[in-house]
Parts: structure tokens; sequence; C-alpha cells
């Protein structure tokens, strides 16, 4: 996890790839709050491919939604609307 996706050069994608095959995961999770762009996602494919994990990819998108997005229901009262501290 990284707070900008700028931090995935290709030398870091491959010692994270590297250290998940290590720890006999199947799936190497690359994930930022900013997006990744195609190029870093295209190297971490490859890197993952060629070391026989999955990869997934969780960016801005998926970790930092818009805030119109429905409340979810356990942070709301019985109605639907958000709780309110006062």
């Amino acid at each position: 996890m990284k707070t900008s996706a700028s931090e995935f050069n290709e030398a870091q994608l491959r010692r994270d790839v590297a250290l998940s095959r290590r720890l006999g995961a199947d799936v190497h999770l690359l994930a930022s709050i900013t997006p990744v762009d195609e190029a870093v996602r295209n190297t971490a494919r490859e890197l993952c491919d060629a070391a026989g994990l999955e990869l997934e990819v969780l960016d801005q998108a998926d970790l930092r939604p818009a805030a119109h997005k429905p409340v979810p229901a356990t942070a709301a009262d019985g109605l639907g609307r958000p709780y309110r501290d006062g």
C-alpha cells in the first residue's frame, strides 16, 4: 500500500512481487490511494505473471470512493440517515 502510486517504480514492484512470492501468496495486492496508471499496472502484471501470482489492484476508485455513495447501514440510523452528533 502506498499513499501515492508514483512510489511504484519498477525496482519497488520487483521487490514487492518477490516478497509476495517468498511469503507463498497466491495473489499480489498493489494498492494506492491515488490512481494507478496503466504503465504501473502492466509492469506489475508482467512481474506477477512471471512469478505465478494473480494481481489485484486497488486504487483511488476503490479505496477513496466519491462522497455521494450511500452511507453504509452500520453508519446510519434506522431510517437510512447518517448518525449526527448532538
